[in-house]
């Protein structure tokens, strides 16, 4: 029923206002269009790879067609048996689409300004892949891992740990739209994604934005 649900005309008529004038990249540029539901992430439970994501969107008829499909992955049958081994309510079920312009990135991943294993603040974890996160995610690929101190100001991340997985595939975004899982030549596959002073760099990022929203 979600699914054959007509998108709101005053949805649309919002988008194209703002593709019009402060958002042109709307009209213009690819997109990545994401899920946010209040249950992705938790100590208990993670959606990752079971919630939708579109990447690599282009054109208004493609970019409501991924809307429609990230308001229904709450209720795939993935979804629905996850929330049920977790033991969450399924009327507490609700999604938000976040519409942004798609960044070509060389290597992505996901970071956690927390370790998630040991709750320790003081330290900093990323996984990262070559391409697109949708490979690591949708877990087509094992990424990199990288563990870094945050210290203080002196030394605001420090590299501690780092293992690097064999990565044979990565996502890449198709000339038309959409994304296609490449193989990578065996080099590739078997370097690190992230340099030791890219990953401190960027955790020092992390760190900042999480400091910025109040989180410790």
């Amino acid at each position: 029923r979600l699914a054959a649900t007509p998108v709101p005309a005053s949805l649309q008529a919002a988008w194209r206002h703002a593709a019009a004038g402060p958002a042109r990249w709307l009209a213009e540029a690819a997109l990545a269009v994401r899920s946010s539901a209040p249950q992705e992430d938790s100590q208990q439970a993670s959606f990752a790879g079971i919630h939708r994501s579109c990447l690599n969107v282009r054109g208004e008829a493609a970019a409501w067609a991924a809307v429609v499909e990230v308001w229904c992955s709450p209720w795939t049958p993935a979804a629905v048996a996850y929330r049920r081994r977790m033991g969450m309510a399924h009327a507490e079920a609700a999604m938000a689409v976040l519409v942004m312009p798609l960044v070509p990135a060389q290597a992505s991943g996901i970071a956690f300004t927390q370790d998630p294993v040991t709750g320790r603040a003081d330290r900093l974890v990323i996984h990262a892949n070559w391409g697109l996160g949708e490979s690591l995610v949708g877990g087509e690929s094992a990424g990199d891992e990288f563990v870094l101190a945050i210290d203080g100001q002196d030394h605001p991340a420090r590299l501690v740990q780092a293992r690097t997985a064999d990565k044979p595939h990565a996502r890449e975004p198709e000339p038309s739209g959409g994304t296609r899982l490449a193989a990578l030549p065996p080099a590739r596959r078997q370097a690190a994604c992230l340099s030791e002073p890219q990953a401190e760099r960027l955790a020092v990022l992390l760190h900042q934005a999480a400091l910025a929203l109040d989180w410790e």
